[in-house]
């Protein structure tokens, strides 16, 4: 594992769970001094080797493709949670604004 991957957040234990292509990824925004796209890869690997059933395993094909459905379901609940929390917020402001057309007309025909 290359030095610099140390010091923006991977370590040992990380780098021996992840499959070749992401090592090979960091070794090259290690080398390119591509320290945010590091940083942003180290970040998710770290999410997804969360949801693996033995921490800090050597990495192995199925356990590594079981982390990542787990990881990516996890981000698909996250993300339809966030849009039904706008969708109501949109209604309830739409709801708050038909109110106030409504108490406001009402006001204008007891005021004539």
């Amino acid at each position: 594992m290359p030095e610099q991957l140390a010091e923006w957040g991977c370590d040992a234990t990380l780098w021996d769970s992840l499959p070749l292509g992401a090592r090979r990824d960091l070794e090259r925004f290690a080398n390119s001094g591509s320290e945010d796209l590091a940083r942003c890869r180290i970040l998710t690997m770290k999410e997804v080797v969360q949801y693996n059933a033995e921490p800090g395993a050597v990495w192995e094909q199925a356990a590594w493709d079981k982390s990542v459905a787990g990881w990516e379901q996890n981000r698909a609940e996250l993300a339809a949670a966030e849009l039904a929390r706008v969708k109501a917020e949109k209604k309830a402001a739409a709801k708050a604004k038909r109110e106030a057309t409504a108490a406001k007309e009402k006001e204008q025909k007891h005021s004539l």
